[in-house]
């Protein structure tokens, strides 16, 4: 096939900022193919036009590199979000979390919630 495709996994922060990636064994770089992604999500997906495999019969045409974003949150990422980062979104966002359609004694607050 002419089209390549991957998966990069980008930290918290990484997704937040953008980042280089560096595809190794990338068919023409020797040092492997630099990249710069702009900031992601998990789930967000790129083309690099030409940057696939050759395209047999078509001299110096190539098939296109896809890529996928992956976002894993560290546990340090986490810690750090929920001891500062959630007070610095709270003004930016408090406005566009869902409305809490019940009287708040109804909420279960003390109720346990284990992450899986």
């Amino acid at each position: 096939d002419k089209d390549l495709e991957t998966t990069v996994i980008f930290s918290l922060s990484e997704s937040l900022m953008g980042c280089v990636v560096q595809f190794g064994k990338h068919p023409g770089y020797d040092e492997g193919l630099f990249v710069h992604l702009p900031p992601s999500f998990h789930g967000d997906k790129y083309c690099l036009k030409g940057f696939g495999m050759p395209i047999v019969g078509s001299l110096g045409k190539y098939g296109d590199l896809y890529i996928n974003v992956n976002v894993v949150v560290s546990a340090v990422e986490r810690k750090l979000y929920l001891a500062k980062g959630r007070e610095a979104l709270v003004e930016q966002f408090h406005d566009k979390i869902r409305p809490m359609n019940c009287d708040a004694d109804v909420v279960q607050m003390e109720a346990e919630i284990v992450q899986i």
